[in-house]
Parts: structure tokens; sequence; C-alpha cells
């Protein structure tokens, strides 16, 4: 039997399907998961039809809610030949305020990836590392301690009893991955495996934390490029999350479609529906995208409609996120010989 690209796909999907179970986890993330690229998976870096990339991302969630959640995400990228290996260098930073206590955390990361190629087959290792900052303030936590038993009410006045050792704290990462990339007929599979948090850094504002250190969480990734006509692509896509038990399957399928006419500013529009579920146990959300290529530009907008057992408080409204993202190809990459590199 004949194994093509398509069925190889497939079997990426149905896998990355049957081993999800439900998630949560404390680490940040997007809804567009075509949109970023370094922080799925260290070895995306540098792994683009282009040269260079800038990417940009923000996310507003729970908005309905009292304390709405804010992340906002800026990574750069390029990618280098040398001989016959592309090299990738990159680096992103992450600022996520959480809640309406003021929990903040801000990461930077350094990223770098190799490359090698066999036949139409791209297999890419990369590593990240970097430096987390977390803060709180403590003026707006209130705790059991300081109820007042007499009038019913908190007094922030009274002692908490907590033993914290400070606001803020600072931790070195680590993260790496490995992926996959080729090209089968007209198909362009593509699959990775990342591991986050190596290094199991103490994450705890507490005295004597040292059991309090970040869980390993494991990304399993896929997409393909399936050309539909000579203009319209459909990318199905999945991205597979887990830490301590806990599970997230988000999975879905983007619409490309490009205009002939190469004088246009608008390149390309496109339309996606995804959806995060956390499996055999109940379905988050249903998220909702549309964007276009204006020049070297890609703008995506997307919301995640919430139907989860929260949509009672949140009446259905989930989050908001917007993505910017320059891409540049240099010259030279025309004339580079091995098809692998323009995947």
């Amino acid at each position: 039997m004949k194994i093509t690209g398509l069925k190889i796909a497939i079997f990426i999907f149905v896998m990355a399907y049957l081993f999800s179970s439900e998630v949560l986890s404390q680490d940040v993330h997007f809804t567009q998961i075509q949109a970023t690229p370094l922080l799925m998976n260290p070895a995306g870096t540098g792994v683009s039809d282009y040269d260079f990339r800038v990417v940009n991302n923000y996310r507003n969630q729970w908005r309905s809610i009292e304390a709405p959640f804010n992340t906002y995400s800026i990574s750069a990228d390029r990618k280098l030949f040398v001989g016959k290996r592309a090299v990738g260098l990159g680096a992103c930073y992450v600022h996520d305020l959480s809640s309406a206590n003021h929990f903040v955390a801000d990461k930077t990361y350094l990223s770098a990836s190799y490359a090698v190629f066999f036949h139409n087959h791209q297999f890419v290792a990369g590593i990240q590392p970097g430096i987390v900052f977390r803060s709180f303030d403590q003026d707006d936590l209130t705790f059991g301690s300081q109820f007042n038993t007499v009038d019913g009410s908190f007094d922030p006045s009274m002692p908490s009893f907590e033993q914290l050792q400070a606001d803020k704290l600072h931790f070195f990462d680590l993260n790496a991955g490995l992926m996959w990339r080729a090209l089968m007929s007209k198909y362009k599979p593509s699959a990775g495996f990342a591991v986050f948090h190596i290094n199991r850094p103490v994450e705890s504002f507490l005295e004597n934390n040292e059991d309090e250190r970040l869980s390993l969480r494991y990304n399993l990734h896929a997409n393909i490029l399936i050309p539909l006509t000579g203009r319209l692509d459909l990318i199905p896509m999945t991205l597979y999350s887990t830490t301590s038990g806990a599970h997230e399957f988000i999975g879905g399928s983007m619409l490309d479609y490009s205009f002939d006419d190469v004088s246009r500013s608008v390149r390309n529009l496109y339309a996606s529906a995804l959806l995060r579920v956390n499996p055999f146990n109940n379905f988050d959300a249903v998220m909702l995208g549309c964007g276009m290529r204006i020049l070297k530009f890609d703008l995506f907008v997307s919301y995640d409609i919430n139907v989860s057992t929260l949509r009672k408080a949140t009446n259905f409204y989930g989050a908001f996120e917007i993505s910017l993202i320059y891409q540049h190809l240099n010259k030279r990459s025309f004339k580079i010989a091995e098809p692998c590199y323009m995947l």
C-alpha cells in the first residue's frame, strides 16, 4: 500500500486525539496556535517560508468577569543558511497580567534551532533558555484569617499569618523541542514535540518552597497544508498539551485564499474554526477567526466562545485575541536549490 502525505497526517491527528484527555496550565497559551511558533515549540525558531519574522500577540480573557486576564507577547526569529544546513535564531518576551490581584509574569527567552534535511524531509531540534520574573500586589489580597467575625467583613489590617518570603521572584527556565516537516506530493505535513520547564524551577512565594517546583509540560502539535484549488488551501491543525495530569486539546482548520494579482495590497484572506476540549470531560470553547495578508504583514483576529460550565457566569463570552506578523524573504533565498528550505 502506498503511504501518502495525507495518510501520514491523518495518522498524526488521530494519535494526538487518542492520547488527549483535559487542560489546566499555569503557562500562558493562545488560541491562534498558527501565530505563536516560538511559544508552542522552540524548534519552530526560524522554521518558516520566510527568512525573518516578527510576531506580536495580544489576548484578553474573561472580560465578562470582574478580573480579566491580559497577555502580551512579541517574538522575532531569523533563518540562516550554513552550507546545506539551516540555523534559526530568535527571542521572545511575554507579559501576563492575571486577575485583579495583579499577579504579573514577565518571561524572556532566547531560542536557537538546527535543521537537517533528508530528501524531502526536514528535521529540526531547538532549545530555549530564559528568565522568568513573577510578582503580585499584596495590598490587593485578603486571607481567611482577616475575616472579622464581629461585623462579618474583611479587615486587611489584621495579620494574614501567611509565610510569604517576598512578593517578587525570578528563576531560570529551560525548554526544548523537535519538529518534522515534509513535502509529499502536493501535501505539506508538519509535526512537533516540545518539553517545557526541563530544569523544574521553584515557583513559589512561600517560605520552605523547595517542593513547589514547576511540573514538566509537554506539547504535541501537527498540521498539514492541503491544496483544494489553485488559490485555496485547507490547513487542519491540532495542539495537545499536558502537565501534572491536566490536559488540553485544540483542533480545527484554517482556510487560506490567495489572490493571483501580485500588485494587490491584500495578498491573502484567512478564516479559521477551532475547538478547545478537555477531552473525555467537557468542551471548553469554540474559536472563530479571520484575517488577511497585507503586503508583508499577516493580521489575524479571533474570538473564543465559552461553552464550558462557566458559561453561566460568562454568558458565553470568552477571549479576544489579535496577532500581527511581519515576514520578510531575502532575494538570496530564491537561489537555494534545496527544496525543503522553502517548505
